[in-house]
């Protein structure tokens, strides 16, 4: 099977011999780091993603904040710690990332009295200061 190079012409016998005409040549769109002179082609873009993650950026990077650490475990401890859903829901306690994903939550039927009606009869548990029923003591003792 023949390779084409179309910008200019000539055939080559193998897709390496091609890539490589391709690559060293001016036929390809490069992609330059901004920070250095590395430079890669149109069909390598991860490898510019990854020259700018090992060389650029600190180790231990958190990128949901620009932080860096010492060393692994302080970035994994400060993910747990700093990045946490913080939006909550006081009808269940769970935690959201968003004020959407509350807001369909809420809209769907997580809270529907039909779906929690058998289950919060039959358990009889109910808060005495708001009469918030709860289908479990768990979720009673939570909520108080």
């Amino acid at each position: 099977m023949s390779h084409y190079c179309s910008p200019c012409g000539a055939w080559y016998s193998t897709a390496r011999a091609w890539n490589l005409h391709f690559s060293e040549s001016d036929h390809a769109p490069k992609f330059s780091c901004e920070a250095c002179e590395y430079t890669t082609y149109f069909f390598n873009l991860k490898a510019l993603e990854q020259h700018t993650k090992d060389v650029h950026l600190p180790p231990n990077y958190c990128s949901l904040c620009d932080r860096s650490f010492l060393n692994d475990s302080f970035l994994q401890q400060h993910k747990r710690l700093v990045h946490v859903p913080s939006i909550y829901c006081s009808e269940c306690n769970r935690y959201f990332k968003t004020d959407a994903a509350l807001n369909q939550h809420l809209r769907g039927r997580a809270h529907a009295s039909v779906e929690m009606a058998p289950r919060v009869a039959a358990s009889g548990l109910y808060c005495e200061t708001c009469a918030r029923k709860f289908v479990n003591k768990q979720a009673m003792t939570q909520h108080m």
